[in-house]
């Protein structure tokens, strides 16, 4: 019996190839990469776990929760809330019916009191999927979020998930990201986001993967390999991101946004939160201690610091990057470990780009596509992409 040829071993693929390994399909996953995982990985440099990327786990993604072995992956939690630059200085904005402790910073934080009501309102209408099909720029508009809270704390939150400034996102996929960080927040593995796909990919018999695999091309449902031979599939699932789906399946490619990530070792520093920090003002938009959410991610006696600037950047823009992080902390005691430009990080979610037509897994003859580009981006809507294609194919 022919195999089903998924190409691509990122979250979404793996997520599929896992579904139909499971309903008793054969499955051969080739990924051009020599590992698996795509855009979600973890590079261990020094005893210091480097995610590609600024990458949570939404412990509250109801598919995260159905479809991954939390426990196994031993998380730990980021603080709820975040810092945001205000005024030159540092304020918390919290949740206060997840934290009480934090009602009174939460009061006297950045925005009005028309602002919070308006935020309010918004998770409510996430919650219940009253979200209207325009940008969320527009929507926050019309809830009447327009003053300081929007300005340090909603629009670099939603540029950080975005990979891009501006609000330009369908309201639709950020309404689910604040449903899904009022239902869990955000978590870090202890071994890293590489842990997720590697958990997916466990599960899997051997040999189903081969990773260092090049595809050229598709002809019907063989595979043409960049080595000059093909293999033949039962089916085909296009598991890429969008540009390599754009080459094989003919799918438009809409484009992405690119980010810079920096790590940054620093070791006798006063002990940091485990909080998001956003900045408005960057050129950093946002970033965060991770050895203080998660301690696996640095040895002993020292901290990891992450942080993003959107966009792709040389070492040209480090003098700039540390002169931000003197504003943040008086100080520049950190040792620059990785900068790492990410060109296509995210893929847009304009609301045409989440038209359902465009979410369909279905290509015809045979081929099948997933992953987040076909839906909100994140690692939820990855798996969920994944267990739509591997259904789609199955009812087939």
């Amino acid at each position: 019996m022919l195999p089903v040829i998924v190409i691509g071993a990122g979250v979404a693929g793996l997520a599929c190839a896992r579904a139909l390994h499971r309903s008793g399909r054969p499955v051969l996953v080739l990924e051009a990469a020599d590992r698996v995982g795509g855009r979600v990985a973890t590079d261990d440099v020094d005893g210091f776990l480097l995610d590609r990327g600024f990458q949570v786990l939404l412990e509250g993604d109801p598919v995260v929760r159905a479809e991954l072995d939390l426990g196994a992956l031993r998380l730990a939690r980021f603080r709820p809330g975040a810092m945001v630059r205000h005024q030159q200085r540092w304020r918390l904005v919290s949740d206060p019916r997840r934290r009480p402790q934090d009602w009174w910073t939460a009061l006297i934080g950045p925005g009005t009191v028309g602002e919070r009501v308006a935020l309010l309102r918004a998770m409510r209408h996430a919650r219940s999927g009253r979200v209207p099909a325009t940008t969320t720029a527009a929507w926050f508009s019309q809830l009447g979020l327009t003053g300081p809270l929007r300005t340090t704390f909603l629009d670099p939150w939603f540029a950080g998930i975005g990979c891009a400034q501006g609000l330009g996102a369908a309201a639709s996929a950020s309404a689910s990201y604040l449903r899904a960080f009022a239902d869990g927040g955000g978590c870090l593995p202890a071994a890293g986001m590489g842990a997720v796909p590697a958990q997916l990919a466990a599960e899997l018999p051997p040999g189903a993967v081969r990773t260092g695999v090049a595809v050229r091309g598709l002809d019907g449902r063989r595979v043409l390999l960049a080595d000059g031979t093909a293999v033949e599939g039962a089916a085909l699932v296009v598991a890429t991101d969008l540009p390599g789906a754009a080459r094989l399946a003919g799918l438009p490619d809409r484009g992405g946004h690119g980010i810079t990530s920096w790590h940054f070792a620093g070791e006798g520093l006063p002990a940091a939160d485990p909080l998001l920090l956003l900045d408005h003002e960057g050129p950093v938009n946002h970033g965060a201690v991770v050895s203080a959410v998660q301690p696996d991610y640095a040895p002993a006696g020292f901290q990891l610091l992450h942080l993003t600037t959107l966009g792709l950047h040389g070492e040209d823009a480090l003098p700039a990057v540390r002169a931000q992080l003197r504003r943040w902390h008086g100080h520049d005691r950190w040792r620059l470990l990785r900068r790492l430009g990410i060109p296509h990080a995210q893929p847009r979610q304009d609301p045409a780009d989440l038209e359902p037509a465009e979410r369909s897994p279905v290509l015809g003859d045979g081929r099948f596509v997933c992953g987040d580009h076909r839906h909100r981006a994140g690692v939820g809507a990855a798996i969920a992409s994944g267990l739509a294609a591997a259904r789609a194919l199955l009812a087939a």
